[in-house]
């Protein structure tokens, strides 16, 4: 049986310089992240196996939703049937998400800092993939979507497709420019940091 065991830091960042009509929920500083690469990057052999990868130093004020502070706010699926959240690591035969406090990644790389565990729907199942749709948001002029994608460490089936998509007030599903992204299992330790500017949707209350 295939297992992808896909993990996940991620955030949706205000810029700084932006002020929001909304009040934004008061957040854990390890969270929050000042600046990412700006193009999706890989790490180096040995530079930074079996040691812990540190995040940015965060910025108070800069977050307008941090995927892995409330996991269980989004409806999980995998295109035919809605997920308990926390989800059962004992049964994750239809797919599992939750948060993690830290994790190893693939590599030995060790990452000291929540995120989220999401693992597809299994082969047999019926059903592919897994979807997380969180609730409204407004998106504000300047807001990024900033992500840490990897696989978890020992398990080699993970070859993931992951894409940031969202749903429009009519129902229909969009996904964002630019944002997919492949990842492949990489023993000698690889992450990807994903960082896209989302102002063709300022203005826009999505999912």
């Amino acid at each position: 049986m295939k297992i992808n065991f896909f993990l996940m830091t991620a955030i949706l960042l205000f810029s700084i310089s932006c002020a929001s009509s909304e009040a934004i929920p008061t957040q854990n500083n390890t969270d929050i992240l000042t600046e990412f690469p700006s193009e999706t990057a890989l790490a180096t052999t040995g530079e930074i196996s079996g040691t812990l990868l540190q995040l940015p130093t965060p910025i108070i004020g800069t977050v307008a939703l941090d995927f892995s502070e409330r996991p269980c706010s989004a409806a999980w699926s995998n295109n035919g049937e809605y997920l308990p959240c926390p989800g059962d690591l004992e049964d994750i035969k239809g797919g599992y998400a939750n948060r993690f406090e830290q994790v190893v990644i693939e590599g030995n790389i060790h990452i000291d800092q929540p995120g989220l565990l999401t693992i597809p729907a299994q082969k047999g199942s019926g059903y592919y993939a897994i979807f997380g749709k969180y609730p409204p948001f407004t998106v504000q002029s300047g807001d990024h979507f900033q992500a840490v994608l990897a696989c978890a460490d020992s398990h080699p089936d993970c070859d993931v497709n992951f894409s940031l998509e969202y749903t429009n007030p009519d129902n229909t599903i969009q996904q964002v420019a630019g944002a997919k992204w492949n990842k492949i299992f990489d023993p000698e330790n690889s992450y990807i940091y994903a960082n896209v500017n989302l102002d063709t949707l300022a203005g826009k209350t999505i999912q």
